[in-house]
């Protein structure tokens, strides 16, 4: 796929604004608005303090990820996307994909049921016409298991973690079974899973590379991807072998820069985005 990066003046052309209200909280960008109600989860932190602090002194979530979302819609204006936001947290990037894309369809994926239900009232308060909320874990075969899991975090079956973490039952969803069967549509997939994308994205790449998927992966520090066994760099190669172009950038980073790789360079073995865009 033929797209330039973004850069943070085509963010700042966005003109992204955070505003609090007392029954909820909005973002505005590219002239649309994401809505964010109050509300209390059994979440430790509750939606609109996370808001509150991912947007102090008017600064965004996740900048250059903001920013490669409204790119992705600009290029693909006109057709229709299926967006899959795989560790849907509080569905922030749901939200903004409903503003960034023309035709959207919309899946969010979240394990911790306290959170989908309530990226479902967040998918309610943005009127969004063709969306829904799978209450799962997105792993390598669809089912359930008894996981160690801390916050956002799940370690792999059989690892028990420690104090912080407790046990809970997870139903599972193969990524196949997830996405089902192909349709007239560019899927999209933002990956943000704490480290189990080592466990799902391996069996399901070659999937993704016949259907020409964009994936927008978060990557995390080896530490995390231990107890799975591979590295950020083993992650994506089956499609830097299939043609896919690697962009990489610090999406926490407010100046941050896209460079283009042609590997994955142990140096960025780190929290970071890498985006896979199919050869054209």
């Amino acid at each position: 796929m033929n797209i330039a990066p973004p850069t943070p003046d085509d963010l700042a052309r966005l003109a992204p604004a955070f505003t609090a209200y007392p029954m909820h909280s909005e973002i505005t960008i590219a002239g649309k608005i994401a809505r964010f109600p109050h509300a209390v989860t059994a979440n430790a932190m509750l939606p609109a303090d996370w808001l509150a602090s991912k947007h102090a002194a008017d600064s965004i979530h996740e900048p250059a990820l903001v920013a490669w979302l409204f790119a992705l819609g600009a290029a693909l204006a006109g057709r229709r996307v299926r967006f899959f936001d795989i560790g849907a947290a509080f569905g922030y990037f749901s939200a903004l994909a409903s503003c960034a894309f023309e035709e959207v369809e919309i899946t969010a994926v979240e394990p911790n049921p306290a959170l989908a239900a309530y990226v479902e009232m967040v998918l309610r308060a943005n009127a969004v016409a063709d969306a829904k909320v799978e209450n799962v874990l997105v792993s390598d075969s669809s089912g359930a298991l008894d996981l160690a899991a801390r916050n956002f975090h799940y370690l792999p079956h059989g690892e028990a973690g420690g104090e912080a973490y407790r046990l809970c039952r997870v139903e599972t969803r193969a990524l196949s079974d997830l996405l089902g069967a192909p349709g007239n549509a560019t899927d999209i997939l933002k990956i943000d899973t704490e480290g189990w994308q080592a466990q799902f994205l391996p069996q399901a790449s070659q999937l993704l590379i016949r259907r020409k998927a964009i994936v927008l992966l978060e990557c995390d520090e080896l530490p995390k991807l231990a107890p799975f066994g591979r590295t950020n760099a083993q992650i994506v190669s089956p499609f830097l072998e299939s043609g896919y172009r690697l962009m990489w950038c610090d999406h926490r980073d407010p100046a941050f820069e896209v460079a283009g790789l042609a590997a994955f360079p142990e140096a960025n073995e780190r929290n970071s985005l890498a985006v896979l865009l199919p050869p054209d």
